[in-house]
Parts: C-alpha cells; sequence; structure tokens
C-alpha cells in the first residue's frame, strides 16, 4: 500500500493561525456550527471531530467536550467513536453538541437554544486523563462560524454510490476544508482503483459558499477556511482508496487520514 505522507515545510505560513495539537494523545479536529432557518423557525447545526490515540484498554476510553452549555455553566457532551485514522489512532464525532442547551419553543416546535460553540476536549484512557483545551484557551466557534480547523486541510465528506439506470457506473464526490493560506492553490484527491498499481487524480473546485442544514456560510469564513469540492465517474468501481493533496506554491500539504489513507466501498 502507497502512504502519503503529510509534508509542512513552510510551517511558519500557517502557525500563526491555527490552534495547534495541545496533547500527542488528543485534537480536536474540526469543529462545526452554523445556524438554519426554514418556515419562520431557527435552529443550529453543529459537528464535532476529535482524533485520539488508540488505547491499550479500549474498555477504558471516554472521549468527551466540556462546553459552555448556553446557562450560564458547563456541560459534558459524550463522542462516539467513528473510524480509525492511520495504525495509531482514531476518529470520534459528536453530531449535535448543542442538545445540551436549553430548550425554547418555536410555535408547535422545539428546538435548543444557539449560542456560539465554547469548548475544550478531554480524553480519559489507560488510567489518565489528557485534555485538548487550545493551551488554556479552549476552543472557540461562533454559532455561524462555519468550519473550525486546526490543521491546514482536511476532508469533510467523501461518497461511493452507484448510479441508478446506468450499470457499472459509481459517483466519487465530496468536500474538503482547507487554510487559505495563498491565492496560489491547487487541490486534488490523489486515488487508487487498484490497490496503488495505478494512481489518477481529480481537481477539486472552490466553491464561495458551503449550504449545510438551511444554513449558508461564506467560503473563506472567519477563521479563513476555504470550502472545495470533487466529483467524478468512475467505470466498474467498487472500491477507491484516496488522500487530498494541498499545493501551495512549491509547498505540498497532505491530509492522508493519519497515514492510513481514506477508503470508500460502495453499498
Amino acid at each position: 500500500m502507497k502512504r502519503y505522507l503529510l509534508l509542512l515545510n513552510s510551517l511558519v505560513l500557517w502557525i500563526a493561525s491555527i490552534p495547534l495539537m495541545a496533547s500527542p494523545d488528543v485534537q480536536l479536529l474540526h469543529g462545526y456550527s452554523s445556524i438554519g432557518s426554514r418556515y419562520g423557525t431557527t435552529w443550529q447545526n453543529s459537528l464535532i471531530e476529535i482524533a485520539v490515540k488508540k488505547a491499550v484498554d479500549p474498555e477504558t476510553q471516554n472521549v468527551s467536550v466540556v462546553v459552555d452549555d448556553c446557562n450560564g455553566g458547563w456541560a459534558v457532551v459524550d463522542a462516539a467513536y467513528d473510524a480509525p485514522m492511520g495504525d495509531l489512532h482514531e476518529r470520534w464525532v459528536i453530531d449535535d453538541v448543542t442538545k445540551v442547551f436549553p430548550v425554547r419553543s418555536t410555535g408547535d416546535a422545539f428546538y435548543n437554544e444557539i449560542c456560539d460553540l465554547i469548548l475544550s476536549v478531554k480524553y480519559d484512557f489507560d488510567g489518565k486523563t489528557v485534555w485538548d483545551n487550545n493551551f488554556n484557551r479552549n476552543h472557540y466557534i461562533p454559532a455561524n462560524g462555519g468550519a473550525y480547523l486546526t490543521s491546514p486541510v482536511l476532508l469533510d465528506e467523501a461518497y461511493l454510490s452507484r448510479i441508478r439506470h446506468v450499470r457499472g457506473n459509481t459517483l466519487f464526490n465530496g468536500s474538503i476544508y482547507l487554510q487559505n493560506i495563498s491565492q496560489n492553490k491547487k487541490v486534488y484527491v490523489v486515488y487508487t482503483t487498484d490497490g496503488w498499481l495505478t494512481e489518477n487524480v481529480v481537481e477539486a473546485r472552490y466553491e464561495p459558499f458551503q449550504n449545510y442544514g438551511y444554513s449558508t456560510v461564506p467560503s473563506p469564513n472567519g477563521f479563513g477556511v476555504e470550502y472545495w469540492t470533487f466529483s467524478t465517474i468512475l467505470n466498474g468501481v467498487d472500491e477507491v482508496e484516496f488522500a487530498i493533496s494541498y499545493g501551495v506554491g512549491a509547498q505540498q500539504i497532505w491530509d492522508n487520514n493519519w497515514g492510513g489513507n481514506y477508503l470508500l466501498t460502495a453499498p
């Protein structure tokens, strides 16, 4: 298996604007918050992604965030295991961290209050506790701030789906977040369908907005995070392995799922 390495030859270009990992054992990968609105009602979309080092004893693992609860206090919200990241780490996710906020009534519907996200990540494993609290500053995401990253580039989501009525064809598509380090950039998805005997490239496309859950966030947002998408049709393919290449001048930065690459299988 070919492994694409993360190359950070010009770290000084982005270190000042991105909070780095506070512990080698835990890192907030990505946070997202936006305000959706439809039919006169509003709500908050939220997502938290966390990377943790694998535990020797998985039974001891607990991943959570401590978040300002929009009510003058702090609440603990547990994360759920999502997927492996390379050989040594795992991804854990909280799909709706705002579920701990006070409930308000909007006509016949009930929604949680809308608040900025102020949080730290806590990881209990193998008899110890470690934190990512952004160097004692906490992580801060405005309620309609969009994506918040702690790395230069990160896959948002990707799909490999069969195209109905076109036998044998699959659609490979997805989206990418990246820090706007420079206007001179190229973003590619490098992929293989045969275990790296051959490799292919599809170029990603910049999007001026991200639309999600009846919300719209500009790209770049207030954190300088841009939203990019990619799409290509493949023939006779059931599995794709890939990584993200982010080229800035002579510098090339990879998101390769922490050394393991990403893998998709068509349903």
